[in-house]
């Protein structure tokens, strides 16, 4: 059973009984840690049950059970399984936690090959107006680790309250991801002093590090990422 809702066919809302009672005990003005983690991680493991079970691939598989020895043709399993040697992409969305991301990876770690399972980092935080009001979402990085091509991309957000929301952090990573594609193609490139040149990226970090962002210098930096 799912939700109602108007987000269109390619969005479920889940609303299964085990789930809702975890749900309602996690929002409870009384819970507190280590509960709080202990609920978010049981419900970040049923999803990954859920997406695992609905949206990677399966191969039938013919394999020997325990029971194989005292029964050879009867002990054994036929039937569909997870196809291990696909790979998954988690990305992290570091706004309000990255522990639903880091049970994810941990889940397909143990379901797939785990040099197969990836976990990509996006950082960002709400911006507001002068009346408290949500208007936007600023970044502060991004850590990618490499292509995107034949992957599965899965993205745990720990606030994705609405479909808008999770909509933005998409298209956001997916920016990054083709920057990042980019400036690796740059990298074998020099300057005509010789020296390998200074990225954007790294500018952008050490800025950040130095405690010297701010709006403008924000501005001049997307500018030269999109380059």
């Amino acid at each position: 059973p799912g939700v109602d809702h108007a987000y269109g066919p390619r969005v479920h809302i889940h609303s299964y009984a085990y789930p809702m009672a975890l749900l309602t005990r996690l929002c409870h003005p009384e819970t507190n840690q280590p509960q709080t983690n202990q609920l978010v991680s049981r419900l970040f493991d049923y999803l990954l049950a859920r997406v695992a079970s609905a949206d990677l691939e399966m191969r039938a598989m013919d394999l020997p059970t325990r029971m194989s020895d005292l029964h050879p043709e009867e002990g054994r399993y036929r039937g569909a399984v997870l196809d291990t040697s696909q790979k998954v992409i988690v990305v992290d969305i570091a706004r309000a936690g990255m522990l639903p991301a880091q049970r994810f990876f941990d889940g397909f770690c143990h379901l797939l090959r785990p040099e197969a399972v990836r976990e990509d980092h996006i950082f960002m935080n709400r911006r507001t107006n002068a009346e408290g009001q949500v208007i936007g979402v600023d970044l502060s990085g991004s850590k990618i680790g490499g292509p995107v091509n034949n992957r599965v991309v899965i993205m745990p957000d720990p606030m994705g309250a609405t479909g808008c929301q999770a909509t933005q952090d998409e298209r956001r990573w997916a920016s990054y991801v083709a920057q990042g594609a980019q400036h690796r193609r740059r990298r074998r490139s020099l300057d005509e002093t010789g020296r390998r040149r200074q990225y954007p990226a790294v500018q952008w970090t050490r800025q950040w590090r130095q405690g010297g962002h701010n709006r403008r210098a924000d501005q001049q930096m997307r500018r030269r990422f999109a380059r």
